[in-house]
């Protein structure tokens, strides 16, 4: 028996449902490749615009050519021309097999070694040519500098922006930050300015307390000890609102601001003032009779406002340096005194030199000094200090990284609790966090903010420890570069640029230069003002210049002077004063001052061996005619020359310079013989040494002038007693007589 079969068929109406559907997606499907294929197809519009582009610029050489009858160059850009009509450029890759990086970049930045395309926009600006000179493209590809997707043809795809893509290209502002990637040390490369500043303000800043990173080793505690803190501050209130807002008292200070209650500041002072000395401090009874007013005069004469606030509260050179405008309030006039007489028997780590005092002169500085009490900081220490908790003190010392700048002497060094920078260079971006903040995700946006701000992550399960720095935007951007990725990449070694010694010693002694605040006194570059300038009333007083000081003085001499200080000016009360320099110090900040001589100077004048003169080289006639020289141009009235270094009586202080009996021993003869023919160029404009054998114009002032001066300056470097003064009849020429009418 048969079983009946029933068909079942879609009504007319859902079949055509179907159909106009499946006609929708398809044309979806196709819209949407079709999109894809122009995107993905953009590199091919790039390249039209640049084959146009360049047609045009060429055309424009081409005519200039031509204008200007140059053939050669007409030659050279209707060849160019003609090539890039036919050339058809199609997909560029660069393939590096030893770091398995393939980057397809340059199929749109076509110009990026071409020099004509310097003035387009991307994609067909060219590249600043002094880094792509030292990394061509065919070595060193795009991505390993500029990071992003090198595989990639859209924009998006190409620069890394895709979700799942964990190095996205780095923005302009920050490119700097991959130097670090391949580069031990940053410091005098060209093209890693920022990386460089950044690198240096991590030094400057102290930053290196709380943050290991790849900088200079054995970098100083940054700040006082906090050994015997009670016998150096006058009382707690000072330290509690200190530690509340420091630049309050001190706007110019680099104290950092530590977000504490006025619980915790108690018991942080109530700590440290109970904190014992290990090695038993012992302050020489002070004599605190002295005059304010003398004290004020010493404080210029020494020349303490070249690094120091002056009377009037301007800032000091640095942050870094204490403004003193409420020493009175802060310091008690016991440890003040012993401070100014040897600041290295308080804390031997200091930077604060020693100055040649008497002990009239401290007691009238420390009488100076403890005058000083901004009535504005005054005003800010009426309030009764509770008694705080000294246990609490001391987690809160640990907590918030106080011994990172603050040392205690007898103790070991604590650990740093700051993450290490190569640490976060190394971190994901979901491994930062972000908290409750509405700071974009990215991860130089992470680290900007956290510089900026360190308290904009802050949740209850996350606190901040990080204390806020008062820093410019520019300063942010700059230690953003250098904690962005600075941390060695897994390359082959070809690839990583090993720390040179001459670069590290370099930087060491531009650091010193800082660090000593050699500038507060002396001009070190051409254009250089001392600060100290301001302050002293004569210009004749001012410390001299130290530009280009190793073609003038001896390095042998030079490291003896740094050693111990003598004074080639004994009239004069301001001083060299004695710094606490190692012998290696001493020849890295010869060296540093060397390394920034042109080169052909630093050539002609050797580090560290100069070779001396021997007088038997050279004739008694030719000596003696110096020697007359020096007395006949009345030398002496200017220059003392004595074993003593007293000054001769009746002598103007206006007039005095240098005592040339330790020429022989502190100048190069070629310098004596230059600063002979051009007192202003090797001296400065602002001497007074006049122009004895050339005018200013180099126009001779008397008969064989060279000759002259050889001799004079050998009877300099030769001098070795105290010429007589020339005497009257010894200057007046005889005449003659002439009887016209017998002739």
């Amino acid at each position: 028996m048969k079983k009946n079969k029933t068909k079942i068929r879609a009504t007319f109406g859902i079949r055509v449902l179907f159909v106009l559907c499946a006609m929708a997606l398809g044309a979806t499907l196709f819209y949407t490749g079709a999109l894809e294929k122009k995107k993905t197809d953009q590199w091919k519009v790039f390249q039209d615009v640049y084959k146009k582009t360049y047609d045009t610029l060429l055309s424009v050489k081409i005519k200039d050519a031509e204008a200007a009858g140059q053939k050669d160059d007409l030659e050279k850009w209707s060849t160019l021309s003609r090539e890039i009509r036919l050339t058809d450029a199609g997909m560029k890759v660069v393939y590096l097999p030893d770091t398995q990086s393939r980057d397809l970049c340059t199929t749109c930045h076509l110009s990026m070694e071409n020099p004509l395309f310097k003035d387009q926009n991307n994609p067909l600006k060219s590249h600043p040519p002094e880094i792509i000179r030292n990394h061509p493209v065919s070595r060193y590809g795009c991505t390993l500098c500029h990071h992003g997707q090198g595989v990639g043809l859209t924009p998006d795809k190409a620069h890394g922006y895709e979700a799942n893509w964990e190095t996205p290209r780095i923005p302009l502002k920050y490119a700097q930050s991959t130097c670090l990637e391949c580069h031990e040390n940053v410091y005098g490369l060209k093209g890693a300015e920022q990386a460089a500043a950044g690198r240096a303000l991590f030094m400057e800043k102290g930053c290196y307390g709380c943050h290991d990173a790849q900088v200079m080793k054995g970098l100083p505690k940054f700040s006082t000890p906090f050994n015997a803190l009670s016998k150096k501050i006058s009382g707690k209130a000072w330290v509690v609102k200190w530690i509340e807002n420091p630049r309050k008292i001190r706007p110019e200070t680099l104290m950092p601001a530590f977000r504490l209650d006025k619980a915790q500041r108690e018991d942080l002072a109530a700590y440290l003032f109970a904190m014992k000395d290990p090695k038993g401090l012992a302050l020489y009874p002070a004599d605190l009779s002295g005059s304010s007013s003398l004290g004020r005069k010493i404080f210029a004469e020494k020349a303490c406002a070249a690094c120091h606030s002056d009377v009037s509260g301007k800032n000091g050179l640095t942050r870094r340096i204490p403004l003193l405008t409420d020493a009175g309030l802060k310091m008690n006039g016991n440890w003040l005194y012993n401070w100014v007489k040897d600041p290295r028997a308080i804390n031997p780590d200091t930077w604060m030199p020693r100055l040649e005092l008497t002990a009239d002169d401290m007691k009238h500085l420390t009488a100076y000094l403890r005058s000083l009490s901004a009535p504005s900081v005054r005003s800010l220490l009426s309030f009764k200090v509770g008694r705080g908790d000294q246990a609490k003190g001391r987690i809160l010392v640990q907590r918030q990284g106080c011994l990172g700048c603050h040392p205690v002497q007898g103790s070991t060094d604590p650990a740093k609790i700051g993450v290490g920078v190569w640490d976060v260079a190394g971190k994901r971006l979901e491994e930062l966090p972000f908290g409750n903040s509405s700071v974009p995700h990215t991860k130089w946006d992470w680290i900007f903010n956290k510089i900026a701000t360190p308290a904009i992550y802050k949740t209850v399960d996350m606190p901040m420890a990080m204390p806020d720095f008062d820093l410019k935007t520019e300063e942010v951007q700059n230690l953003t570069v250098f904690y962005l990725f600075n941390r060695l990449k897994n390359l082959p070694e070809p690839y990583i640029v090993r720390e040179k010694p001459g670069q590290a010693e370099k930087e060491k002694g531009e650091w010193m230069l800082g660090h000593f605040n050699c500038k507060g006194c002396h001009a070190v570059l051409d254009k250089d003002i001392p600060r100290i300038d301001a302050y002293l009333e004569k210009k004749s007083m001012v410390p001299p210049r130290i530009v280009d000081e190793l073609e003038k003085v001896r390095p042998d001499w030079l490291f003896s002077y740094l050693n111990r200080p003598t004074a080639m000016r004994p009239w004069l009360a301001i001083r060299m004063p004695s710094f606490n320099l190692t012998s290696p110090d001493k020849e890295t900040l010869i060296r540093h001052l060397h390394s920034l001589m042109p080169k052909e100077k630093q050539i002609a004048c050797p580090v560290p061996y100069e070779y001396g003169l021997v007088k038997s080289d050279y004739t008694k006639e030719n000596l003696d005619m110096g020697e007359y020289r020096f007395r006949s141009d009345k030398c002496m009235q200017c220059h003392p020359v004595s074993f003593t270094g007293v000054l001769p009586e009746g002598k103007n202080l206006e007039d005095m310079s240098i005592d040339l009996m330790i020429a022989k021993s502190r100048l190069r003869y070629p310098w004596v013989k230059d600063f002979l023919r051009n007192p202003d160029k090797y001296a400065g404009a602002g001497t007074k040494m006049p122009f004895v054998f050339y005018t200013p114009d180099k126009a001779p002032r008397i008969p064989d002038p060279e000759d002259w001066i050889e001799r004079t300056a050998l009877f300099v470097m030769f001098m070795d007693k105290v010429p007589e003064p020339m005497k009257e009849e010894e200057t007046t020429r005889k005449v003659e007589t002439f009887d016209f009418e017998e002739y």
